[in-house]
């Protein structure tokens, strides 16, 4: 499995950088656990909020659903948390939750 390169603002937050360590040893060592990815999404979306991409506009399944979600206050961390996947997992991997 090849991870993308994180973006810069990443390599500049010993945080982060320690978090996607978590998330590519799990990953390379089998682990079927998601919480890596939880905690390293969830500490983007809180401490690096103006990093956070946009909504997905080519047809993102999960997206579309938050997008249509009745109360978007209520599930803008969540969605938020989706978007961040594509900076540190490969894109087939990120659209997953």
């Amino acid at each position: 499995m090849t991870f993308p390169v994180p973006p810069p603002f990443m390599w500049a937050c010993t945080t982060c950088v320690l978090l996607h360590h978590q998330v590519v040893a799990s990953a390379t060592a089998g682990v079927e656990s998601v919480q890596p990815e939880l905690d390293l999404s969830a500490h983007i979306v809180l401490d690096h909020p103006a990093d956070v991409p946009p909504p997905h506009t080519d047809g993102c399944a999960i997206c579309r659903g938050y997008a249509r979600y009745p109360d978007p206050v209520t599930v803008s961390r969540l969605w938020a948390e989706h978007r961040t996947r594509e900076h540190y997992l490969p894109p087939k991997m990120a659209r997953q939750m």
